[in-house]
């Protein structure tokens, strides 16, 4: 945590004029005290918000963990906003509260809507559903919400080779910036397409550099931009790896 606190930090000093910065608080990684030092850290380092979900911790990857996540019971995560809550008024710090639940494949969107009717009552500033499966979901979980209350969609940018290798027949939506604000959703986050096109242009510029004999040829130059799928970044990024060292040694 501390690492992400001096991350957002260098961010800040960056710009001039920096844009608000929202920060990924994970679980609050811990307990109570755990808790207060994440919000109060990453506030003072220039976050001007901060998501904490309802992962069992550590948590895991919400896409790449499936129905396989492991979500806390709906009182913990009421328990955990509200300690987040109390972390920024206790800290004096302005950050705004995302109050996240990862819920929906464990428990079904019923348990979805409730959790964020109970974030909203506590008085997050931003409330954000994971993994939602239709657009019909995220229709009726912003018709429960109050009209006022900010919301949150993320997309992840999978590919059908992403749900071929997971056995499943067709794609969530993707929606694109427009369509979710039709939706009446005030936020979008596009976290991991970054990393996709990062790591798609590296694997082609490589490919390029090895087969050209050490250049980049003007039409690779022209080429569209290319983006990895999801299996592709977990590879890089070791989910396979650190997995494996899980199954193999819990604690």
């Amino acid at each position: 945590m501390e690492q992400i606190a001096r991350n957002v930090h260098a961010a800040i000093q960056s710009h001039d004029s920096p844009p608000p910065l929202m920060v990924d608080g994970d679980t609050g990684y811990g307990g109570p005290g755990n808790m207060l030092r994440t919000i109060s850290s990453l506030s003072n380092a220039g976050a001007a918000a901060i998501t904490i979900e309802d992962q069992d911790f550590p948590k895991k990857c919400t896409i790449a963990a499936g129905d396989k996540i492991r979500i806390v019971d709906r009182e913990k995560a009421v328990q955990r906003v509200r300690g987040a809550l109390g972390a920024r008024d206790y800290a004096g710090a302005d950050a705004w509260i995302v109050a996240r639940t990862d819920c929906r494949l464990a428990y079904g969107f019923e348990e979805v809507i409730e959790r964020c009717l109970r974030f909203e009552s506590l008085g997050a500033e931003i409330i954000y559903a994971e993994n939602l499966q239709s657009i019909d979901e995220y229709h009726m979980l912003r018709a429960r919400l109050d009209p006022l209350t900010i919301t949150m969609v993320a997309q992840v940018q999978e590919t059908m080779s992403d749900y071929n290798s997971e056995g499943k027949q067709e794609c969530k939506p993707l929606l694109d910036t427009k369509q979710i604000g039709k939706l009446r959703y005030d936020l979008a986050l596009f976290g991991v397409t970054p990393l996709q096109c990062v790591i798609g242009n590296l694997i082609s510029s490589a490919d390029e550099f090895y087969n050209n004999n050490g250049l980049i040829g003007s039409a690779f130059k022209a080429q569209q931009l290319q983006m990895s799928d999801f299996n592709t970044v977990k590879q890089v990024v070791g989910f396979e790896g650190l997995e494996s060292f899980e199954r193999e040694y819990p604690c």
